[in-house]
């Protein structure tokens, strides 16, 4: 008699009610992987003891992170290049596996192909050409004083002064 976690085992994934991953997927999600065990989550626990401006200066291991990410091969184009279908199970297990290796660095090469990613978007031609395959992305927050923390869900970063007229709503 077949017991309920065999039947469960062979229809699902180890990821719960989805379908086993595909041949491309498993390959991308396992390349991804490995970078994230050997090469983030040592460089990025580096990048965590140095100060700000160490961490962006010229010879800085984050700029190596950088390259060695480029060396994956995972551009805007590559992802593009994509059927709909097969984008959406890849990127969100790409970015799964470089949170896991680290969030910070997870979020800059994350944000790394947006530039380009949004040019194909907005099918702009001229930022298409001109918008090298990596390049460093980054987000405009220009509401006043919001501070830096793109989602403060505390209300830590706002000013007294902004808390004072929103309490006044």
């Amino acid at each position: 008699m077949t017991t309920a976690a065999e039947l469960f085992s062979q229809k699902y994934s180890d990821m719960g009610l989805q379908s086993p991953l595909g041949e491309v997927e498993t390959s991308i999600q396992d390349m991804v992987h490995n970078f994230a065990k050997n090469i983030l989550r040592p460089l990025g626990t580096r990048l965590d003891r140095m100060s700000a401006g160490e961490a962006i200066a010229e010879g800085s291991p984050y700029w190596d992170v950088m390259q060695q990410f480029a060396g994956l091969g995972i551009t805007p184009s590559v992802l593009l290049s994509m059927s709909p279908e097969q984008q959406a199970l890849v990127f969100p297990i790409f970015l799964e596996e470089l949170g896991w290796g680290d969030a910070g660095l997870a979020i800059s090469l994350g944000t790394s192909l947006v530039p380009l990613r949004l040019a194909h978007f907005f099918q702009n031609k001229f930022l298409i050409d001109n918008i090298p395959e990596q390049s460093i992305g980054c987000w405009g927050i220009s509401e006043p004083d919001h501070g830096s923390d793109f989602v403060d869900f505390m209300g830590s970063e706002v000013s007294s002064r902004a808390r004072q007229q929103a309490n006044q709503i």
